[in-house]
């Protein structure tokens, strides 16, 4: 036997940033207890370290190996025992010192909860390998009525380049990965099998790699039966084995996990029963199961009586599938009860789920009730809290004692059924829609909230069966704030003298899938609160002025409303119009356009908007011309360069001042006429005398500039 050990300690930082890897493997290890201890290391982890954490074998044609691994500088935090390495570890045959396969990396994690994972990657030598890697057995105190969970990842890598790498389960049943409870006397793997998983992996490409996850249960959850199918006994240790044949000059990895949660806590639970017959209660304790997809505190695969303590006899009965489960500030309660023969009163309570305070909490409250007639003579069902209905959903419990804080909601009269054999059913929920609300039913702010209960309180009749699921749901809350204005002169940004728009709706859909329509003020501000989260910011246009064209923001906006605090969103709208222009001939010098009368094409336009922007419109072979600008007086001058010569202005005048309104059109004309000889005016006879008294001097003027002079 090859023993290794690691005497050389580590520093703490180093044995923090293993441990800080180990957590982030892709173990299931979400689904561990959340309540350890936190005091004293635990006995059971420094028993499991006195030996071997783990044992690796090796055996192909080139020879057989062996390692047992009992490093020195494993770390123990409480119920945590860690340890990892990422050394390279050769695995040589003792005898011939030929290097039969190899370690890569290895981590182990152990919690006296309890849970063992492992980690691991190993290779292949010359020869196609076996490979045996076993962990240490942890033992602890048994856990009667247990439930369980494995899992495991595996990896193959094809590192020779050939294509062909190929891993085969090796256990008795065929596969790689066994996850052992009850091991015999503390031998690891020697107990009863829980889960075995992965029978092979294979690749087809060379440099190429394939994985594969496997999982008992699959899905979130846990399981009170072996892979059998058989009920789990008491537990009291764990370990896992992972055996496999590896292709020649290969890699393969696996990460896995045996959980096993402990029972922590007591009464999170509570069913009490009493009638003429008597009385009865029922304490089931918190196992928690932490997954992503929620939290099961705790379920009842087979059911359970309500029997009087006194005399035995049953007062009525839990049915299977009787559930409570709480998944991100959320308590779900689901139940079915059967009275016996006489009519019963029964209470149900959850605990009291104590939160990271909730700033600012949004809630919502819902419950399907049914009642079904068993034994023909009608049924009926009452509330019987203090406010005569069945349901109640309590926030910020007194020192964690469940229902004795405030009430949120309480949800649900009654039911009857008249009828023999037949069942009645009731959908109750505040607020109204499923939306999130702010406040409870008395309308008060919900403020800060770290801890909510359940309780559902009724009587039934004998013989009758009722059945209901509840869900009282919290999250934080934020603000949302924006506003709305005109951006006269389309800068996209407000300026100064720029109004804020009044009287726009701005519909609000928060992350929880409520929608509240808001309207902005005379400023035109708006704001809301809102559970935190994406949520979504869409102005009703509508209610826009005619003719608003966004110029600032977008619509509809997605923004993050954060726990606490708030956003703002900012929507900016120029108010546009379109201004129209002809410029035609006006052929037969009427002062109108009259049909068939052609426009003028080419004829180039300058158009200054109500926003003091400039542009240049060109008539086209119509004549025509148009452009949209901001609502108000917008000037446009012809420019009578690109006129053709000889006319004039006879419709219209040059520049002309137009009102374009908001979303409408205002248009201009412009034709022109001819230019005629006979406008030229005529002169009178002073005006003659005139003429031809300067044209005489003038001519005088030429003829003595000729002359020579004399001499």
């Amino acid at each position: 036997m090859n023993e290794i050990r690691f005497a050389a300690s580590r520093p703490e930082s180093a044995r923090r940033s293993q441990l800080s890897r180990i957590l982030t493997l892709g173990l299931a290890c979400a689904a561990l207890p959340a309540a350890l201890a936190a005091g004293t290391d635990s006995e059971a982890l420094h028993r499991v370290a006195a030996g071997p954490l783990v044992t690796i074998e090796a055996e192909s044609a080139l020879g057989r190996a062996r390692l047992e691994l009992t490093p020195a500088d494993y770390l123990i935090e409480g119920d945590r025992l860690t340890w990892a390495a990422e050394e390279r570890l050769a695995l040589r045959d003792p005898g011939s010192g030929v290097e039969i396969a190899y370690l890569e990396r290895i981590s182990l994690f152990y919690l006296a909860d309890p849970v063992v994972g492992i980690g691991f990657t190993v290779g292949a030598g010359g020869a196609p390998t076996n490979f045996s890697l076993t962990t240490a057995s942890l033992a602890f105190d048994p856990i009667d009525s247990p439930t369980a969970r494995a899992s495991v990842a595996f990896g193959l890598t094809d590192t020779n380049g050939d294509g062909a790498a190929s891993l085969t389960g090796t256990n008795v049943d065929g596969q790689a990965f066994q996850g052992f409870y009850n091991d015999v006397d503390g031998a690891p793997a020697t107990g009863a099998t829980f889960a075995t998983l992965v029978s092979s992996l294979g690749t087809a490409q060379s440099y190429t790699s394939q994985t594969t996850v496997e999982e008992l249960p699959a899905g979130p959850g846990f399981s009170s039966t072996s892979e059998s199918g058989a009920p789990l006994p008491a537990i009291s240790s764990l370990s896992i084995q992972c055996q496999f044949l590896l292709s020649a000059g290969d890699a393969a990895n696996a990460t896995t996990v045996l959980v096993v949660p402990e029972p922590v806590g007591a009464e999170w639970i509570s069913m009490v029963a009493s009638g003429a017959g008597g009385s009865a209660r029922l304490d089931l304790p918190l196992v928690e199961r932490r997954g992503e997809d929620g939290t099961v505190i705790w379920s009842s695969p087979a059911g359970g009586v309500l029997r009087d303590a006194g005399s035995g006899r049953e007062l009525a009965r839990v049915e299977a599938g009787t559930r409570v489960a709480v998944a991100d500030h959320e308590i779900t309660v689901a139940f079915t009860v059967t009275s016996g023969d006489s009519p019963i009163n029964i209470l149900f309570s959850t605990g009291s789920l104590a939160l990271p305070a909730l700033p600012n909490t949004f809630a919502r409250s819902s419950f399907a009730l049914t009642l079904t007639d068993l034994d023909g003579a009608g049924a009926s069902l009452f509330g019987t809290n203090p406010d005569g209905e069945v349901y109640a959903a309590f926030y910020n419990d007194v020192g964690g004692v469940p229902g004795t804080g405030t009430h949120f909601a309480t949800l649900a009269a009654g039911l009857v059924s008249p009828t023999p054999f037949s069942s009645v059913a009731g959908a109750f929920e505040f607020d109204s829609g499923g939306a999130f609300s702010q406040v409870d039913e008395s309308g008060a702010l919900l403020g800060t909230v770290s801890s909510a209960s359940v309780q559902v309180e009724f009587q039934i009749g004998a013989q009758d069966s009722a059945s209901g699921t509840t869900v009282f749901a919290l999250h934080p809350g934020g603000g949302l704030t924006g506003r709305v204005y005109l951006d006269a002169n389309g800068s996209g940004a407000q300026d100064p003298g720029e109004p804020g728009l009044a009287g726009v709706d701005v519909e609000i859909t928060d992350s929880q899938a409520g929608v509240q329509t808001v309207t902005t003020d005379g400023n035109g501000d708006y704001q809301a609160a809102v559970p935190a989260g994406s949520t979504t910011v869409d102005v009703d246009e509508s209610t826009l002025p005619a003719g608003a064209v966004q110029t600032e923001g977008s619509d509809p906006t997605v923004v993050a409303v954060p726990a606490g605090g708030t956003v703002s969103d900012v929507d900016g709208y120029q108010v546009q119009g379109l201004v129209s222009v002809r410029v035609f001939l006006d052929a037969n010098a009427n002062g109108a356009e009259d049909p068939g009368e052609p426009g003028l094409a080419g004829v180039d336009i300058t158009v200054t908007d109500s926003a003091a922007g400039v542009q240049t419109l060109t008539t086209d072979g119509n004549g025509d011309a148009s452009a949209i600008v901001p609502a108000g007086a917008t000037t446009l001058d012809v420019d009578d360069a690109t006129l053709p010569p000889d006319l004039v202005l006879s419709v219209g005048s040059d520049p002309a001042v137009v009102a374009v309104p908001g979303g409408g059109e205002e248009s201009a004309r412009f034709g022109y006429r001819a230019f005629s000889l006979v406008e030229i005016p005529t002169l009178g006879g002073l005006g003659l005398s005139l003429l031809a008294l300067g044209l005489g001097l003038a001519g005088a003027r030429r003829l003595a500039r000729r002359r020579p002079r004399r001499g």
